[in-house]
């Protein structure tokens, strides 16, 4: 399954009262999941990244629990994939983090149908000063 994500400009200046103009927005991408696909508005902050519907009101979709805090993590985000990572069918997520210093940190989640994402340590890597 493919999965397009686009960065979006922490300095947007909020319009109306739609929550998707504010600066939270890092990315935005669709989730296949259960035979529909949805699109879905990606923030995050040092404990998380949440998946938001793509409308006006800020409506939770799901999300995942980071291992550990990462300080300034919407500052060193830099990329996230709902790509398919062990085939079964159902969307992944695979988020990562660049710092100033060069290092990165990648985390991966695999779905579950019981316990939903469920963070992968051993297939995740982490910045030597993490």
């Amino acid at each position: 399954m493919r999965f397009c994500w686009q960065r979006f400009s922490a300095w947007a200046d909020t319009v109306g009262d739609d929550w998707r103009n504010s600066g939270e927005v890092v990315a935005s991408g669709t989730i296949p999941h259960e035979d529909a696909s949805v699109d879905v508005l990606v923030t995050v902050d040092e404990n998380s990244a949440a998946f938001y519907w793509d409308e006006p009101e800020q409506i939770l979709f799901d999300s995942v629990s980071f291992p550990m805090t990462i300080p300034d993590a919407q500052e060193y985000f830099n990329d996230i994939s709902f790509d398919d990572i062990d085939g079964d069918g159902e969307s992944d997520v695979s988020l990562s983090f660049v710092y100033p210093s060069g290092d990165s940190t990648s985390l991966i989640w695999i779905w579950d149908p019981e316990e939903r994402y469920v963070f992968q340590e051993d297939w995740s890597v982490f910045a030597a000063n993490s």
